[in-house]
């Protein structure tokens, strides 16, 4: 019945991601027809759209945190206790900023050496890049804030609780890793969405903060789209190197201070979604 129930949830998460996604592009379909309406806009419905992927992008961020809250409410559930919103100390802050950058270089240099784009194609086209490159200061604050925000939202918070509740919490930190990868719709993403998204998991178990893996989604996704604009293909294999290695380091040091040097925190609570009366699951951390 715990497992049935879990997937009921999970579906309508989904749910909720995809009808947010139409609703972001039905308004930009409307706003297009407007502008298009008073002569202000003069290119195609493709290139306005691939224009506007920033804008879309926040829309459908701010749709999925309102909807996904709203079933918590709605179900008796203080959004910002279930989902952990607590403070974390700035020397905290500054270790998830380090792991996500060095995330962010040591797997962007590693798949450009491996050249694993040979193998899995990435499906992201010249014409996004060619959009990405037009509008950077909003497709940045997108991909490199909201997007993570939103991320983390539905899968660290309300996905990966979801199926703790039914679930060995090893088995829990796979499948919302692994739904992670698969959400992104791309073999060349999977390749590295899939084990971050265990690591994401395990340091919001560590932290007991989803502020600990949106700081190291924001700042992985920020440094990736900043060393897409900065870096050159052209660049020598031995600057590939050279960031892979760096990368690795800070990583390595944001992760030795998650593991080894800070205090291990207590575990917590984790309320049910079913009514705010009934019992709770312990949250377990991993040391």
């Amino acid at each position: 019945m715990k497992v049935l129930k879990t997937l009921g949830w999970l579906a309508l998460y989904a749910l909720i991601f995809f009808f947010s996604s139409i609703l972001a592009g039905v308004f930009i379909a409307n706003l297009y027809s407007l502008l298009v309406f008073v002569g202000a806009n003069p290119v195609s419905l493709d290139i306005f759209i691939l224009e506007n992927l920033g804008l879309t992008l926040i829309i459908t961020g701010i749709l999925i945190i309102v909807f996904g809250s709203l079933t918590l409410v709605i179900r008796g559930i203080h959004p910002l206790k279930y989902l952990q919103f607590k403070r974390i100390s700035l020397r905290d802050g500054v270790a998830t900023i380090v792991m996500g950058i060095g995330f962010a270089i040591f797997i962007s240099s590693l798949l450009t050496l491996v050249k694993i784009d040979s193998v899995l194609p990435d499906t992201v086209s010249e014409q996004i890049m060619d959009a990405i490159a037009a509008n950077f200061p909003l497709v940045l604050l997108a991909i490199g804030v909201v997007v993570p925000f939103y991320e983390e939202f539905l899968f660290r918070g309300l996905i990966f609780k979801e199926i703790q509740k039914s679930s060995r919490l090893w088995v829990a930190i796979v499948l919302q890793g692994l739904l992670f990868g698969i959400f992104h719709l791309n073999w060349f993403q999977f390749s590295y969405t899939f084990p971050a998204g265990m690591i994401l998991g395990l340091v919001f178990l560590r932290y007991q903060s989803i502020w600990a893996p949106i700081l190291i989604h924001l700042s992985w996704n920020s440094s990736s789209t900043l060393l897409s604009a900065l870096l050159p293909e052209t660049a020598s294999l031995g600057v590939f190197l050279a960031l892979m290695l760096l990368g690795a380091g800070l990583l390595f040091a944001g992760l030795f201070y998650t593991y080894k040097i800070r205090p291990r925190p207590l575990p917590e609570a984790i309320p049910e979604t079913n009514s705010p009366d009934e019992d709770s699951q312990p949250a377990i951390d991993i040391n």
